[in-house]
């Protein structure tokens, strides 16, 4: 009995042992073992900020065609359903009542030019000072833009000579550096130095500001010149209407012809209201025809219906807790079902409703705001397509662009690791904007390999860069009203 327990206390001791050993040399392995991580390069690029919401193409401008003097119709050109063109023929009346007013007209008008060829010596001229003050104002424009012109070609210059002194300083400061490392110079000679450059950097921006400040002046002033040449035009026009209509006044005064141009001037009014057709007053399809021919038609009627395919807009609605980010003039990205693969029109938010709605569905009640969104499409979007409209709400180009996944923080410090000959290297670095995908920072510079996926990393530690990682746990997928587009591909997997 003896025997067999010191038998059983060795087999103890040596199985205790065996596992002891197996332990050690499997922890041994695990610390030697090296982090697989996945790695991305900074890069720059335009940083975006979207919404998406489903939408409905509509017409926003529907015209009803009407008469202004009843008449009978002749001949009906279209029907429902026809596409139209500005100044097709819709419709066309018989001309006899028409007629019987163009005689009237006709003897009204021979009975004034004999009164006119009575008086043709008359001749005044209409006072043109609004036209030659326009000219001087067009002039004066144009020596604005001169001035404006070569001041900002001064800035240019200026700007120039700052970002060369910036180039040379940011040269003087690495030097600097090197030589504080082996102590060549105080830390106060470089602090004065990054100093400088910060000043510089400021009188570069500021300059840069000025720049965009003087181009806008410029572009206003061109604007101001065309529409003033729009005005001389308009007062050219204006003026030689009015020596028109002096001529005839003249005539008028001097031959007591007054009774006779009214009785024209109502004659050619009762004309204006006779028309021998009707003609499209827009691009459009024909959505409602409701005459008949040779059947007489009242005034004020509605005879007709056209949609103008050329005011063709998207309405949507934008749940209220995201309309805060959305406003007139941003663009949005609008695709289709009845588009072509991969298709995308580009449209631009037009107005936004000042009243909240109710939207309802199956088991949900949103508060919605509804926006209206144009854009130019020709044939594609026809009304009542269902489309998916992308609001981009935030946009800043040539941005710094880093996975959000690398992003880590310490205290109010943000962080991440950058893969330098085979170590990680943690660097504190400035988040400018962030989203749940893609950040905007500053701190690192651009083809910097970060690190994506560093959780449980340590500063210097050694690891192997991969192009993925397989998890185990299927992914499940996710979406988002609010989304963000910068070609990162978001976390490993």
């Amino acid at each position: 009995m003896k025997k067999i327990s010191i038998f059983v206390v060795i087999l103890i001791i040596l199985g205790s042992g065996y596992f002891y050993i197996q332990k050690n040399s499997k922890n041994s392995k695990n610390s030697s073992k090296i982090k697989d991580v996945v790695v991305e390069k900074a890069k720059k690029g335009d940083y975006l900020e979207t919404i998406k919401v489903d939408g409905v193409v509509e017409v926003k401008n529907v015209v009803n065609v009407y008469l202004a003097q009843a008449e009978t119709a002749k001949k009906i050109f279209v029907e429902v359903g026809d596409r139209v063109k500005k100044g097709d023929i819709l419709v066309t009346f018989n001309p006899y009542d028409r007629n019987l007013v163009l005689r009237n007209i006709k003897r009204i008008e021979l009975d004034i030019e004999n009164e006119k060829a009575k008086l043709k010596e008359y001749n005044y001229e209409v006072n043109n000072t609004a036209v030659l003050k326009k000219e001087k104002s067009i002039e004066d424009l144009k020596d604005s833009i001169t001035t404006n012109e070569e001041n900002l070609r001064i800035k240019k210059l200026e700007k120039e000579t700052l970002v060369a002194q910036l180039e040379t300083k940011n040269k003087d400061y690495e030097v600097k550096k090197k030589l504080l490392e082996i102590g060549g110079i105080s830390q106060l000679d470089v602090e004065n130095l990054g100093n400088d450059i910060k000043s510089l950097e400021g009188n570069i921006e500021k300059k840069v500001t000025d720049i965009k400040e003087n181009s806008k002046g410029i572009e206003q002033l061109k604007k101001d010149i065309s529409l003033n040449e729009k005005e001389y035009n308009d007062l050219i026009k204006s003026y030689n209407l009015d020596t028109l209509k002096q001529k005839n006044s003249i005539i008028i005064s001097k031959n007591n012809i007054e009774k006779l141009d009214l009785n024209l001037k109502d004659a050619k009014e009762n004309l204006d209201r006779y028309i021998l057709q009707i003609t499209a007053p827009v691009d459009g399809v024909v959505t409602d025809v409701k005459i008949d021919e040779n059947a007489k038609i009242n005034t004020n009627q509605n005879i007709m219906t056209i949609e103008d395919m050329n005011s063709k807009i998207i309405t949507a609605n934008v749940i209220s807790t995201e309309i805060k980010d959305v406003k007139v003039g941003q663009k949005a990205n609008v695709t289709s079902e009845s588009l072509k693969s991969n298709k995308k029109i580009v449209g631009v938010i037009t107005k936004i409703s000042e009243i909240a709605e109710k939207e309802s569905g199956s088991g949900y009640t949103d508060i919605v705001v509804p926006i209206e969104i144009k854009f130019n499409d020709g044939e594609n979007l026809k009304p009542n397509y269902e489309v998916n409209c992308e609001i981009i709400t935030k946009q800043k180009k040539n941005a710094l662009l880093v996975s959000a996944f690398a992003i880590q923080n310490e205290g109010n410090k943000a962080f991440l690791f950058t893969l330098k000959n085979g170590v990680a290297k943690k660097q504190y670095i400035k988040v400018i904007d962030k989203n749940d995908f893609v950040a905007n920072i500053k701190g690192i510079n651009e083809k910097e390999r970060i690190i994506v996926n560093p959780s449980g990393l340590i500063d210097g530690e050694r690891v192997n860069p991969v192009s993925h990682i397989r998890s185990k746990i299927k992914s499940k997928k996710r979406s988002s009203n609010k989304n963000s587009k910068n070609n990162f591909q978001g976390p490993p997997r």
